[in-house]
């Protein structure tokens, strides 16, 4: 009862704040302040300033209100959305305005408008934009005001100012803040109109509703890794094997009749006296998988998920570590394999579907991480490498390690957490490649990115007689 209670307080409140800061310009909401406060004053009759200053403020304010229901302009909107975002670069994107009126559109903005407040809808859920915390729980105002931003997804800004003659149309460009990951709902667009003293907005809103992926924040990396041993069939390496015509050199061999002679190897032909070829293989890019643990058991672990994601949309951002062939990715058990969509099996842009799956997850609080274990059993034929990002490093962390060792599988872990410094120093399977084993805090995962050491593998070069 008490809590909501507080909820609906919390929503009138934020309702009006909005109204205040959407409506006002920074010199009205001044003047409304400076209202507010005479009149304090001003409930003494003794002090007969504090009235007439009353009186003027007041004034003021209700002729720039009377300006906004003459504001009745007939307009259409329409925006021009890229294909994604990214959570920390704001976004800039086009708004067509065209004049539908015989009158000339005064001089307007254009911004987005926050969807509205609804108590109903927000009673008993949580917020639409996968924020973990149940909105009841918000103990302090600051708290909801929080959870509200990030159910709206963004922070607007307005539009360059434009003046239009009748029937015609023009192109602005507005700016977009995006605050979380996921799919953000685009609702409102608002004109607006500065009344002649500057001090309230007159508007009319027309909603046009579009829908805007926002992909999680991504890092820089140089990470490379060639040193994969498993050489099963179809697995990437060496695919098949010729004299001529393929992209890579294999070995020297003996001269048999038939190969071409621009592969004869002159040097090693003088210094052995026979002829010497040189042969190729064909080389096809290495399958590689991306496994995300998805199980986060209290809500205060919502930081290093975050941070978990963002560290695996920055390997499937980046191709060049992995030849640009990322096959697999494994979040919990949901499998996302090149070229599927997340929870479909048409065909579309692998990569996008990975980088939409990653926007999309949210924490799994209903499996644990030995069904991790499984699933990975199921879906890791044929892989020569793979990134592990952990939100903790436990036996069942662990005992998935050894299985990719046992395969030959080129591993690269890291473990996500607040502590997870400690976490790693029992470094279990790991133990004879450590530095393939990192730990990364909340906030630490660019530096820990940037600083990944690059692991070849040499090839050794030998004659044969």
């Amino acid at each position: 009862m008490f809590s909501n209670l507080r909820l609906g307080i919390f929503v009138k409140v934020l309702g009006l704040d909005r109204w205040v800061r959407g409506r006002f310009t920074p010199m009205g909401r001044v003047l409304l302040g400076s209202l507010v406060a005479v009149g304090l004053f001003a409930l003494n009759p003794r002090i007969s300033q504090a009235w007439l200053l009353a009186v003027v403020l007041l004034t003021l304010i209700l002729i720039a209100l009377g300006q906004a229901p003459w504001f009745r302009p007939k307009f259409r909107l329409r925006r021009q959305l890229p294909a994604y975002a990214t959570v920390g670069r704001d976004l800039n994107y086009t708004v067509l305005i065209e004049n539908c009126s015989r009158r000339v559109l005064p001089v307007c903005q254009i911004r987005e408008q926050p969807a509205r407040l609804r108590t109903r809808e927000l009673r008993g859920s949580n917020a639409e934009s996968g924020d973990w915390d149940v909105l009841h729980s918000a103990l302090s105002y600051p708290q909801f005001v929080r959870s509200m931003r990030l159910r709206d997804g963004f922070r607007a800004r307005r539009g360059n100012t434009v003046e239009l003659a009748p029937g015609h149309q023009v192109s602005l460009n507005l700016r977009l803040a995006p605050l979380r990951r996921g799919y953000v709902n685009l609702y409102r667009l608002c004109l607006e109109r500065v009344d002649p003293l500057g001090i309230f907005r007159a508007w009319q809103q027309q909603r046009i509703t579009d829908r805007l992926l926002v992909l999680p924040r991504r890092y820089r990396l140089r990470w490379r890794d060639r040193s994969g041993r498993n050489q099963r069939p179809g697995s990437g390496r060496a695919q098949s094997s010729s004299t001529g015509g393929s992209v890579d050199f294999a070995r020297l061999r003996e001269y048999r009749q038939g190969d071409p002679m621009r592969h004869i190897h002159w040097r090693a032909w003088a210094h052995l006296g026979t002829p010497v070829v040189m042969e190729f293989h064909q080389q096809t890019p290495g399958r590689s998988a991306l496994i995300m643990d998805t199980f986060a058991v209290a809500p205060g672990d919502r930081e290093a998920f975050e941070e978990a994601v963002s560290v695996a949309a920055s390997f499937c951002g980046d191709s060049h570590w992995c030849d640009g062939r990322l096959e697999l990715l494994l979040l919990g058990e949901q499998p996302v394999r090149l070229g599927y969509g997340p929870q479909s099996g048409d065909q579309s842009s692998g990569m996008d579907a990975m980088l939409e799956a990653l926007a999309c997850v949210q924490p799994a609080r209903e499996y644990t991480p030995e069904m991790l274990v499984q699933a990975a059993r199921r879906e890791l034929e044929g892989i020569e490498q793979c990134i592990c990002v952990f939100l903790d490093y436990g036996s069942a962390h662990q005992k998935l390690l050894r299985d990719l060792q046992l395969n030959g599988i080129s591993t690269l872990v890291l473990v996500v957490h607040t502590d997870a410094h400690k976490r790693i120093r029992q470094t279990g399977p790991m133990a004879t490649a450590p530095r393939q084993l990192l730990a990364v805090k909340p906030g630490e995962a660019a530096q820990v990115l940037g600083d990944l050491p690059v692991t070849r593998q040499h090839s050794k070069l030998a004659y044969s007689a």
